[in-house]
């Protein structure tokens, strides 16, 4: 999906999602909709929601610089991977034996 600049960007849902063959993204077995022995499963994953804190003793050249370097750090980045960096909704599908294994430790590697 293209950024175009309008809100609808920011929310868009990244799925894993071919309609027409549908498989687990652990062990890849073939899904089929309908038959009740899958999860669908969606994450919400958002940077640091928190206002970073600013020091109040700081001058405002010493804020304008570090504003200025945080420009710096994210010069050739694309619209996209600046996005990535602060937001992703993916959507995931597990059969029901990936899915119990997985609910019970997610972060598991």
């Amino acid at each position: 999906m293209g950024m175009s600049g309008n809100d609808d960007d920011y929310e868009r849902e990244e799925t894993f999602e071919d309609d027409l063959y549908l498989v687990c993204h652990r062990c890849g077995k073939e899904l089929e909709p309908g038959k009740g022995d899958w999860y669908q499963v969606s994450i919400k994953a958002v940077a640091d929601p928190d206002v970073p804190g600013i020091d109040t003793d700081m001058s405002l050249y010493d804020i304008s610089r570090e504003i200025g370097d945080i420009v710096e750090s994210v010069k050739g980045a694309t619209e996209r991977e600046l996005l990535d960096d602060v937001y992703r909704n993916v959507t995931l599908h597990l059969c029901r034996p990936c899915f119990r294994e997985w609910i019970e430790d997610p972060a598991r590697r």
